[in-house]
């Protein structure tokens, strides 16, 4: 006999909540029969407040542990339907149905949708008994499983419907330098894959200590060039100061970075040569070197940058070895001060030519700065100083002269053959004495007096003398006047109180001649025919020459 339990509940919809939307399959009674069962009447008031009520929609009942113990389709329009919910067949011993006691529970499954019927107080199971389900509470489960859902990740949910960011993946190796051949942009750990491109021969001028794959870029031989160049007006600057230059002990070969030295900069252009980006002469009151800067306009690399390695190079006037040496600097605010100076004695630049000046034998790297043996004079005390020579031929020599008064004229000698002269009169300048081009000069008054000579290779000496005529005959100079003097109108007369006078000439100040009479006699009056100024006369009388000074007004 079955017992009948009627609940009536209070309908209240519906609430969601997530869960995993494995859809009940629906299985027929005959699968399910185990000879024991209980039923339950579900009516038309059950599902009132469904929106809409699809075709094939069925009716489960579970147990706790999830297994399917009863199963009905649900016509549409919905009338009513009742359950047979199968207990367990004790005969066997796997549990196929309900045991006694169980809780059931059901679920509606409408088209894609589905409901758990909250039974209010629960159903237990009990053969052959009846229940009437009057009314219950619908909870729509959401199908919309928060999860991750990328296949590639380490915690990928199948069931999940939506990504909720959750997903976590494994750690992707690989090289993380962006500078490298081969950066990857997805790594998260460097795995010491890196590849660097370069020069990997350390005994190449442009070895990169970073390269780990050699390009085929390693240079043996490059060209250097202390070049001039035009600098913009940004240029980088790179000093040292005078104090900073009396601390760096740098050795050259065989002798200290000296005055005349040169300190330049070079870069490897666009076309792959080493250029010059700057240099100065070395210094050591302090040393500015201004450094041309690439012009971002264009393509080309015409200068340096923050990215461009610079390589320092010292040329040795003595010798024109070039020295590639590694610098260290701050930053100031004017540019970059060097602090100090090494020489790189790994890589030694210089000419392969044994024939060449500046040939060296110890070089492991060509520079294409070979200079010929220029023979000449390398001494510049020395006049005919070559400063283009650079193996002294011990042809050094200086021209010498000495000047000396011989009683009335000025007497120049040198030990110096094939030479020329010229005679000057000191003033505020020298005043070239026209005509005055003999080793001898007989002054016409007294004065400072500049003698040049010169060699047919253009070398030249001078010397001054100071000549008086009171030094010649002061004794016997009121023995010849000239009067009236100075002289306005008329003529002006020369007496001489020492013996006939045989011969006048008379110069104006540059030394032009503009009378010569030869008179003999004591007097000689001479008309005024001269423009106004200052003359000097020369008067030859018993075998003395007297110098007179005439002002004609």
């Amino acid at each position: 006999m079955k017992k009948l339990s009627i609940f009536i509940l209070t309908i209240t919809m519906s609430i969601n909540i997530f869960a995993q939307c494995d859809l009940p399959n629906y299985i027929a009674p005959v699968d399910l029969n185990t000879g024991s069962n209980m039923t339950v009447l579900v009516q038309s008031s059950t599902f009132e407040n469904l929106s809409s009520f699809a075709d094939s929609s069925y009716i489960v009942a579970l147990t706790p542990s999830g297994l399917l113990v009863g199963a009905s389709y649900l016509s549409n329009p919905f009338l009513q339907e009742a359950i047979t919910i199968w207990g367990d067949d004790s005969l066997t011993p796997e549990i196929d149905g309900a045991i006694s006691g169980e809780n059931i529970s059901f679920q509606l499954i409408n088209g894609s949708e589905l409901f758990d019927l909250n039974v209010n107080p629960n159903i237990l199971y009990a053969t052959n008994t009846f229940n009437v389900l009057i009314s219950v509470q619908l909870v729509q489960v959401n199908c919309e499983l928060p999860g991750c859902i990328d296949s590639l990740a380490l915690n990928y949910d199948p069931f999940a419907t939506f990504d909720d960011g959750s997903c976590n993946y494994p750690i992707i190796t690989g090289c993380t330098d962006s500078n490298a051949d081969n950066f990857d942009t997805n790594a998260q750990e460097d795995d010491g894959s890196c590849q660097f491109s370069g020069c990997t021969d350390s005994t190449s001028f442009n070895f990169d200590y970073f390269a780990n794959i050699d390009n085929g870029s390693c240079l043996n031989e490059v060209t250097v060039s202390f070049d001039s160049v035009t600098l913009s007006s940004v240029a980088s600057q790179y000093l040292i100061t005078s104090d900073n230059i009396d601390s760096i002990d740098l050795t050259l070969g065989n002798n200290q970075v000296m005055n005349g030295d040169l300190i330049g900069a070079f870069y490897f252009s666009s076309d792959s040569n080493l250029s010059c980006a700057g240099f100065s002469v070395w210094d050591n009151e302090g040393i500015n070197i201004s450094l041309v800067n690439d012009d971002p306009s264009t393509n080309e690399i015409d200068g340096v940058s923050n990215e461009t390695e610079i390589f320092w190079i010292i040329q040795q006037s003595a010798t024109l070895f070039n020295f590639l040496v590694n610098i260290s600097s701050t930053s100031i605010g004017i540019g970059e001060s060097i602090e100090n100076i090494v020489l790189n004695e790994n890589l030694i630049l210089g000419c392969n030519s044994p024939t060449a000046y500046n040939f060296n034998p110890y070089a492991n790297i060509y520079d294409n700065a070979c200079v010929p043996f220029i023979a000449g004079c390398t001494d510049n005390l020395f006049c005919n100083f070559n400063p283009e020579a650079n193996t002294d031929d011990g042809s050094c020599y200086n021209v010498d002269v000495t000047l000396n008064i011989d009683f009335n004229q000025l007497v120049g000698q040198s030990s110096s053959e094939f030479v020329s002269y010229q005679w000057y009169i000191m003033g505020n300048d020298l005043v070239q004495l026209p005509g005055a081009n003999s080793n001898i000069y007989v002054p016409l008054i007294n004065g400072d007096y500049h003698l040049i000579i010169t060699d047919t290779s253009g070398c030249q000496a001078s010397s001054n003398i100071e000549f008086s005529s009171i030094s010649i005959n002061e004794i016997l100079s009121n023995k010849v006047n000239v009067f009236p003097n100075p002289l306005s109108n008329g003529n002006f007369i020369i007496e001489s109180y020492y013996g006939k006078i045989d011969k006048i000439e008379i110069f104006d100040l540059s030394g032009n001649l503009v009378l010569n009479n030869n008179i003999m006699m004591h007097r000689f009056e001479i008309p005024k025919k001269f423009e106004s100024g200052m003359y000097s006369l020369k008067i030859y009388t018993n075998n003395s020459i007297f110098f007179k000074k005439l002002l004609v007004l």
